[in-house]
């Protein structure tokens, strides 16, 4: 496929003025250049998502139960986990729906506001690794001062 091919292809709006381009990826079509590619990680997504709910759904009743969440801090840490987990996949599966059905999110505050949550579960699951990783370290550095 040629250059230009492709970019009318999944450009939107193409401007070429003095060599630069400008290329709309909002609300972009399904991409059929690699359709055996895009089935994979399209099952490989869905077969993460099954897995993911499967798993966070019990962790959350597990976790918070009031025996586990009252003596252990971890526990909190892992219930926060799982739902946070749990969020940032609901919010991913919606936004490839969308994504894949073709809906336009150039100026929609739904696809932002369906953005900005999957985005801050994203970054809020580091912090909350790093979070429990440091209370497991000062639990083990100093086991009877906790």
């Amino acid at each position: 496929m040629k250059v230009e091919e492709f970019k009318e292809y999944y450009c939107e709006h193409y401007y070429n003025d003095s060599n630069i381009t400008l290329c709309n990826v909002t609300g972009h079509q399904r991409p059929e250049l690699f359709p055996t590619v895009t089935m994979v990680s399209e099952l490989i997504f869905y077969v993460a998502l099954a897995l993911g709910v499967a798993g966070n759904v019990p962790s959350i009743f597990v976790w918070l139960r009031i025996r586990f969440a009252t003596e252990n801090s971890s526990a909190v840490y892992l219930a926060a986990l799982a739902i946070n987990d749990l969020i940032c996949l609901v919010f991913k599966s919606l936004y490839i729906t969308l994504s894949v059905q073709g809906v336009r999110c150039a100026n929609d505050w739904f696809c932002y506001c369906v953005q900005y949550i999957m985005m801050s579960a994203s970054v809020l699951e580091s912090l909350l690794v790093l979070g429990f990783s440091t209370d497991r370290l000062i639990s083990i550095s100093h086991p009877f001062e906790v």
